[in-house]
């Protein structure tokens, strides 16, 4: 890819696990290959991660229902701020505010499932937001078809990793003591196959000068710390410690012979050069060498294509195997990570991402929005709900009345107090595009707030609008009806476009592109962006002068 994109990373919480190593590891390659990449997330652990690879952090209360909206808006700002080109959103939250923000900016968006459960994206409100979901492997490609997501908006990139190193000999059984690793979240789902684990030390102690380290946090780790203290007093010595979360994964990797886990922990430790065994919660596959490491690719580097028992005996054998057999399982190891830089490095995933966001964005069409009752496990605010329901979304049986037989209808509001608002540079710009001949009316929205100044305003405008010298003005009218919300919905409803005049209007975008409106910067107006009918009895010329919609009013629609 030529064109160097500015791509937005959004994940819920920046806590440390495999979802987050792979998003960062991911940004990082592609950082390095000239692009430039964002992270907005809540802050954790793992933005210290983001801090060491050189991206770009953006604090976000992702992982805050409640602030779902003023998480919204500020999106949609730092979008247009860092010139966005490519929103890639990961589950769950992220994916509402970053596909809502994508269909308000009209920026292309993809997301990576990272498993086979159900996301916000398979929302019927949701998914035609999205371009590409990119799913880590066949398996989790295989659930989303099950759960009706078309096979041509799939493509499947395996999780990848950055080698560290290969093999080294001379790091191994160092003073004939087996150095493991376990890496997990601890907690109740994760913690089956490490209680199979720390029940297999005793047995192996018996055989081997061992040591265990686990890495991860989680509800369960005061309860995994108490019977870790309980063997060490057993077997009188300190066998195993827990570290919690940490950053420095990778250090505690760089020390060991043998690295025990699932998912992007089988990556990590062959990436580091280390045998590594995938250990799943149901089944062990055991040690990886190239003649499984395609297979267990194909399900997340997990155990759930195997049905093979955990037990203590089956990795005691594959302890024996690798001490016993060291120049055999060396050179098993050593093909085993050339296979993983063949098949799953970094940078061959960063490429195909790259690839993967140049035909989105080559083959990028603006969306719309259409509500549908909402299913998923992840929660909408009340607000959140009230802005994408038909109850605020959806124009009730009411009319708004509009002094104007003008089919095309085209807004500015103001705030009439901000200096920086830049209303009559809009306006202007309307009065010379337009002419009195075309079938458009300017709205000039007079919100309640500024009503104490009324009349000033009105004549400010009309002031405005005399001293430009154009003949042919477009007719104009000056809405200062006091409105409510429904005066609001149906006044909106009549809206064809929208040009916003201060960085205060987002809500009001928002609003208007979920029912279908456009969105058009102050910079963009040109004759050939509106869309004007041709024919048709709304074709009459008007005087072009301001006329003041003061007591407009609601009506049924029959």
């Amino acid at each position: 890819m030529n064109k160097k994109l500015n791509i937005l990373q959004l994940y819920d919480y920046m806590k440390i696990g495999g979802a987050e190593t792979h998003m960062l590891s991911l940004s990082r390659a592609m950082q390095e290959s000239g692009h430039s990449v964002w992270v907005g997330a809540s802050y954790g652990p793992a933005v210290n991660w983001v801090k060491e690879y050189g991206l770009g952090f953006i604090d976000l209360a992702l992982n805050n229902v409640n602030s779902q909206i003023n998480c919204l808006i500020d999106l949609i700002k730092i979008i247009r701020k860092k010139n966005i080109d490519i929103i890639h959103i990961h589950p769950g939250n992220s994916q509402i505010i970053g596909a809502i923000a994508g269909l308000v900016t009209e920026k292309p968006v993809v997301t990576t499932i990272h498993g086979n459960y159900k996301t916000p994206v398979l929302e019927e409100s949701i998914k035609p937001l999205i371009d590409k979901i990119i799913c880590v492997s066949e398996e989790v490609k295989k659930s989303q078809l099950e759960f009706g997501v078309k096979e041509s908006s799939i493509k499947v990139i395996p999780n990848s990793v950055y080698i560290k190193s290969l093999p080294n000999k001379n790091d191994f059984f160092k003073d004939n003591v087996v150095q493991m690793v376990y890496i997990s979240r601890l907690d109740k789902d994760k913690i089956s196959s490490l209680m199979k684990l720390l029940v297999s030390i005793p047995v192996i102690n018996e055989h081997y000068e061992v040591r265990l380290t686990i890495i991860g946090g989680g509800t369960q780790y005061t309860y995994i710390k108490d019977l870790a203290e309980i063997i060490n007093t057993t077997l009188c010595k300190e066998i195993i410690t827990l570290t919690g979360e940490t950053t420095d994964t990778e250090e505690y990797i760089h020390k060991s012979d043998i690295v025990l886990g699932v998912g992007r922990v089988v990556l990590e430790g062959l990436a580091s050069g280390k045998f590594t065994f995938c250990i799943g919660n149901h089944y062990y596959t055991g040690l990886i060498t190239n003649k499984n490491l395609r297979t267990i690719s194909k399900v997340n580097f997990t155990d759930r294509n195997t049905n093979k028992d955990f037990s203590v005996r089956s990795l005691l054998e594959d302890i024996l195997h690798v001490f016993n057999n060291f120049a055999q399982a060396y050179n098993e190891l050593v093909d085993t990570c050339n296979a993983v830089d063949k098949y799953f490095s970094i940078k061959k995933a960063a490429h195909e991402h790259l690839e993967c966001y140049s035909e989105v964005i080559e083959n990028f069409k603006c969306k719309t929005f259409s509500w549908h009752k909402w299913s998923s496990a992840y929660s909408l605010s009340k607000e959140m709900n009230s802005l994408l329901s038909s109850n605020a979304v959806n124009v009730p049986r009411l009319e708004y009345i509009l002094d104007s037989i003008k089919k095309v209808k085209i807004l500015l509001s103001p705030d009439f107090e901000s200096i920086d608002d830049h209303w009559r540079k809009a306006l202007k710009r309307l009065v010379y595009t337009l002419n009195n001949t075309d079938p458009v009316s300017v709205v000039i929205r007079i919100e309640n707030k500024f009503h104490n100044s009324l009349n000033n305003i009105v004549l400010e405008i009309d002031d405005y609008i005399s001293g430009i010298s154009n003949n042919n003005k477009p007719d104009i009218i000056v809405d200062l009806c006091e409105q409510y919300e429904k005066d609001r919905t149906a006044f909106l409803s009549k809206i064809d476009y929208f040009i916003p005049t201060n960085n205060n209007q987002v809500l009001m975008e928002i609003i208007l592109k979920l029912q279908g409106k456009t969105i058009l910067p102050e910079n963009k107006i040109s004759r050939g962006i509106f869309i004007l009918p041709r024919h048709g009895s709304h074709n009459q010329a008007t005087k072009g002068t301001v006329s003041v919609a003061g007591e407009a009013a609601l009506r049924m629609i029959q």
